[in-house]
């Protein structure tokens, strides 16, 4: 029902797109993955018919429903206007279909949460006529609270048609696809099976090509160390003998023979097996956190804290207590008061009773969602160096979080929300905190910084207070309490 033939699509002097051939049947959910910026937005959007290929083809036998990385409405669009040309029923089923049944139907849809959104978006592609049977899902878990994520798992379940998505979730994709297509240096490569199955598919490939090429290293040395010594022998004799005794002479060009051979043998070698490139450094033995606290020692302590919102009440006679090297998770949907309460913690907002004590000599170091702890004239290198590193020291930080070279001038607004991401995570690497408060620590990041986080985390002898709806990330950092929606009430 869908094909990709030999599609090639390239970039300034950037190929991003190498020949990409695939197809989905009926019924298949197959999910997308590689890192930011590999090309999987670009792929959706040649599928899509929105930018043409350099060459090859698309051929769609189906109805497609596309839903953006970033879905956009009107200023004033509001959800009747969105659905005006279909009849009530319709309208109604297609609202309980993706969970938004209380929406009011006069709500401008600019006011809604990203999640709402997203649903919503889903909800115009749903109800079109003919209905799509096809679905391609472009980061489709952004924004999602809990709820939503299982929600949306639900849908895809019992959706009819072919799935083709692309999402950093790793929990998500475990429950919701069957086959994974990995693009990676702009070519794809299918794996049977879901993201689990991928990784330990990758984990067999790395450590196969990583012995592959130790060994192709191994036999080039050999050869060359041979080269060398021949080299040594014949500048040796050259030096003693010169050209005075005939046999020395013929010693001398059996010797540039033999180099010879040696070096026609090696580049058979390089030509028949072709030289293998250095594999990537793996990217999370590089990145730690400092900062250290007692077991016992109490890093917060909350008490009666509530907080209203234009006669809104998000957070109601809250208590709570962060001591030692606690990992304690804030759980609760959308809306529900996670942000305000890290923002009250952290200065950044005041409420409107109660109080909140900090341990003595605790330095929080905050890593918020909306990174407005960023400058947006500032480089990737200010950044860092205000926080007392040296040039050199910020250097090396952003090189170990993969940023190349040309990239650590550029201002950060002229970088991608998962660029702007990984910087306000390297800042944290540059202090020395005994808590660390994170808010939706890894929305819009790639996996592999992911697991990088994850692993710094893990390491961390601080404590750690987090608002999360990352499943895959909350169990590999291990969670030792959770404070969930009833302590902290949600909106009306």
């Amino acid at each position: 029902m869908f094909q990709l033939h030999d599609i090639s699509k390239t970039f300034g002097e950037r190929q991003v797109l190498r020949h990409c051939n695939l197809t989905i049947d009926k019924g298949e959910v197959v999910g997308l993955v590689g890192k930011n910026g590999a090309g999987k937005s670009t792929l959706f959007q040649i599928i899509m018919q929105e930018i043409k290929p350099d060459a090859g083809s698309v051929q769609i036998s189906e109805s497609i429903g596309y839903l953006p990385q970033y879905p956009t409405f009107g200023k004033e669009e509001t959800v009747a206007k969105l659905f005006r040309q279909y009849q009530e029923f319709e309208i109604d089923t297609v609202l309980h279909t993706v969970g938004l049944t209380t929406i009011p139907r006069a709500q401008n849809i600019m006011l809604l949460s990203g999640g709402e959104k997203t649903r919503l978006f889903l909800a115009k592609i749903v109800i079109a006529n003919p209905a799509p049977t096809l679905l391609l899902l472009d980061e489709p878990t952004n924004n999602l609270d809990l709820a939503g994520l299982l929600w949306l798992e639900e849908f895809i379940a019992t959706f009819e048609g072919a799935v083709f998505l692309t999402s950093h979730d790793r929990q998500f994709l475990d429950n919701a696809i069957d086959t994974t297509i990995e693009l990676r240096d702009g070519e794809l490569k299918k794996y049977g099976g879901n993201y689990s199955f991928y990784r330990e598919q990758k984990e067999i490939e790395q450590e196969a090509y990583e012995r592959q090429y130790d060994a192709q290293q191994k036999k080039i040395k050999r050869i060359e160390e041979d080269i060398s010594r021949m080299e040594i022998r014949a500048r040796t004799g050259e030096k003693e003998f010169g050209s005075r005794m005939p046999y020395q002479r013929r010693k001398i060009r059996k010797s540039a023979e033999q180099m010879a051979s040696r070096r026609k043998r090696l580049e058979k070698f390089l030509h028949s097996e072709k030289k293998l490139e250095e594999p990537e450094k793996r990217m999370s033995s590089y990145i730690r956190l400092s900062g250290k606290t007692p077991s016992g020692k109490i890093l917060l302590h909350i008490k009666k804290l509530s907080k209203s919102f234009e006669n809104r009440l998000i957070i109601a006679d809250f208590d709570a207590t962060v001591t030692g090297t606690e990992h304690v998770w804030i759980s609760g949907n959308n809306g529900s008061g996670k942000s305000t309460l890290l923002k009250i913690i952290m200065d950044e907002l005041s409420p409107d009773s109660g109080s909140i004590e900090k341990g003595v000599g605790i330095s929080i170091g905050y890593y918020s969602q909306e990174r407005d702890d960023l400058d947006s004239e500032n480089t990737i290198l200010d950044e860092l160096t205000k926080m007392g590193l040296t040039p050199t020291e910020s250097y090396k930080v952003a090189i170990n979080f993969r940023f190349q070279r040309n990239e650590l001038m550029k201002k950060i607004k002229e970088l991608s929300i998962g660029q702007r991401a990984k910087v306000s995570f390297a800042k944290l690497t540059a202090g020395n905190y005994q808590l660390l408060l994170l808010d939706e620590p890894t929305n819009n990041l790639e996996i592999e910084t992911r697991e990088v986080i994850e692993d710094a985390l893990r390491n961390f002898r601080g404590a750690l207070l987090i608002a999360s709806h990352d499943r895959y990330f909350l169990e590999q950092i291990g969670i030792d309490r959770e404070i969930n929606e009833l302590s902290i009430h949600s909106s009306p």
